[in-house]
Order: C-alpha cells, then sequence, then structure tokens
C-alpha cells in the first residue's frame, strides 16, 4: 500500500473540489453564453435558437418529418427526419413513420385513434363510433375471464375469485 503525505492528500482534495465545484461549471456555461447565446437556451418544440445580433432568439425551424431543422440546416430526408448542412452527405432510404397505440391496437401512420377503449382506428377525419368496449380480464385457456375473476387452470379454462377453490386437472384441448 502506498502512504500518502497529508500534503499529498490536501492538493488531491482540492483539486477535487475544484472540479465539483458548481460555481466553476456557472462560469464556463457563461463564458460560453458570451460566445454562443444559445449555448444557454432551450427552446419550444418545432423552434430552434438563432443568435440574432447577438441575441438568442427562438425561431421556427425548418420542418423536416418528425424533427425540426436547426438554423443553417436543411432537410436532406424527411420521412427519417433527417437534416444537415447543405450540400451535406445523407441517406437515401424510406423511415417507416412511427404507428400510435390505441387501447389494444396500434394504428398506421395516416389514421387516428377515434375509440381507445375498443381500440378502433379510422382515417383521419373518418367517422367512428362512441361505444364502450370493457377490458377483458386475464386471458385463461381459450376464454378470457370475468371481471374479479383470475384463471387457476388454463387447461380447463376455469376462472375463479383470487385464492378460491380451484381444481388442478388436465383437460383435453378442444381442437
Amino acid at each position: 500500500m502506498v502512504a500518502l503525505s497529508t500534503r499529498a492528500v490536501m492538493l488531491f482534495t482540492l483539486a477535487l473540489g475544484a472540479v465539483a465545484n458548481p460555481l466553476l461549471n456557472l462560469a464556463a456555461r457563461q463564458e460560453n453564453a458570451a460566445k454562443d447565446p444559445c449555448a444557454v437556451v432551450r427552446c419550444a418544440g418545432g423552434t430552434v435558437c438563432q443568435a440574432i445580433n447577438g441575441k438568442a432568439q427562438c425561431v421556427k425551424g425548418v420542418s423536416c418529418g418528425p424533427t425540426t431543422c436547426a438554423a443553417g440546416d436543411v432537410c436532406c430526408n424527411s420521412s427519417c427526419g433527417i437534416c444537415t448542412k447543405p450540400g451535406g452527405a445523407c441517406i437515401q432510404l424510406f423511415c417507416e413513420p412511427p404507428r400510435k397505440q390505441c387501447g389494444p391496437n396500434l394504428c398506421a401512420a395516416d389514421e387516428e385513434c377515434c375509440n381507445e377503449s375498443c381500440g378502433i382506428c379510422t382515417p383521419k377525419g373518418g367517422s367512428c363510433t362512441m361505444q364502450f368496449c370493457e377490458k377483458p380480464g386475464p386471458q385463461c385457456g381459450s376464454k378470457n375471464c370475468p371481471d374479479g375473476t383470475e384463471c387457476c387452470n388454463s387447461s380447463c379454462g376455469i376462472c375463479t375469485p383470487p385464492g378460491g377453490f380451484c381444481t388442478q386437472q388436465i383437460c383435453p384441448s378442444s381442437d
């Protein structure tokens, strides 16, 4: 084991304290803000920070599929939301749009969830039923258990109240 002198331990502690000092970190951020006013600004969605006359301003960015390009960038692939500097390299492939959860189902990109309880997706602006669909109980063999019960024997599809009596038998498949 290496023995450290008191002086070495004190120097190490001071150095560690200087690195962890949040005031020094704040000073560094303020110094960066003086060079780039956007370094300390967070803009709302759909906008980007742009230094105009030395002041940070949130301006509407170039829309690029699911993202917004930063000031000075151009949209090179809108299906993937990829922005580059003008003339920059860009991949030319198609990115599948994200699907939206609608109850137990997923809606396609050109659809909207019109009835979450039933998981019904329709074309945007399409008609929709306003019925209420109860969530099915837990799966138990080939059926779902009623609300307030649990599956105790999936081979036979037997549901009981939680902690209720259940026979442990094997039932033949109904296929």
